[in-house]
């Protein structure tokens, strides 16, 4: 796989730690965003002709959902282990026309398509105008992507909360390198997309059935900071977090505040 020098410790963690992570909760993180999903499929919304790039693909749902209704969908991403799982829960789904392959959006040059869409999956390039370059010249003439990203960081809840609770610094970069929607904007008209429509969205993010569940995701998504901890510091962080957890638990699991921008444009 040919892929930038700048996303280069992007491929190591991807295709390595923290994908794995992330296909053994690939259900967990479904489930967490689900909220956001009805308005990015219907914004989505490919006809029977379209061929569909979902960048970012993970395991693969919104592959799938969007390839049940278009020509085909084929779904990039960094991670071979969650590749493995989006082609195995495509053929256990009946889903032939998703497809999936390991590849850096941000150089691949990709066969026209009709439609760029993506999950959470666009925050990372290590050049965003290059990347979005690269996927303005996809897309066929009057093509349109739809993307789903967070907002700021101090937009969001869960990972302040998370980060505080634990002993970490804020993170503007990262998942919410995109936070900014000025920024966004010029990024997608430097690269060539018109019509740029930001929509900001608000839902619950899930990141457990119940307090047990959420501890193991939450210790799990955030290892980085519990791991160098002292034993006894460890022990302190994880019973705050568990207060907190607790403290958010509610009939539909245990869920903390987000909002992530829903975007369109054309080219």
């Amino acid at each position: 796989m040919w892929t930038a020098e700048s996303n280069r410790d992007q491929l190591a963690g991807w295709d390595g730690p923290g994908g794995a992570f992330w296909a053994d909760n690939a259900d967990r993180f479904d489930a967490g965003i689900a909220a956001y999903q009805p308005a990015l499929v219907a914004a989505a919304a490919p006809g029977p002709g379209d061929r569909v790039l979902d960048v970012g693909c993970g395991t693969g749902l919104l592959t799938r959902e969007l390839a049940r209704t278009a020509h085909c969908a084929l779904g990039v991403d960094l991670s071979s282990r969650m590749l493995t799982l989006a082609r195995q829960r495509a053929a256990a789904a009946g889903v032939p026309r998703a497809r999936f392959a390991q590849a850096d959006a941000q150089v691949e040059p990709f066969r026209p398509v009709d439609l760029v869409v993506s999950r959470n999956g666009v925050m990372f390039f290590g050049d965003p105008p290059a990347a979005f370059a690269n996927l303005a010249r996809a897309l066929r003439p009057g093509g349109r992507m739809v993307l789903l990203f967070w907002q700021g960081y101090a937009e969001q809840e869960w990972m302040p909360t998370f980060r505080r609770l634990l002993g970490g610094d804020p993170m503007p970069g990262g998942p919410f390198s995109l936070g900014d929607p000025d920024h966004v904007r010029t990024v997608l008209r430097g690269a060539g997309f018109t019509e740029v429509h930001l929509e900001s969205r608000r839902e619950p993010m899930v990141v457990g059935p119940d307090v047990d569940a959420a501890v193991a995701y939450v210790a799990g998504m955030q290892r980085d900071l519990i791991a160098p901890l002292p034993p006894a510091d460890r022990a302190s962080a994880l019973r705050a977090l568990r207060t907190d957890l607790t403290a958010h638990a509610g009939p539909g699991g245990v869920a903390y505040g987000s909002a992530c921008w829903l975007v369109r444009a054309r080219v």
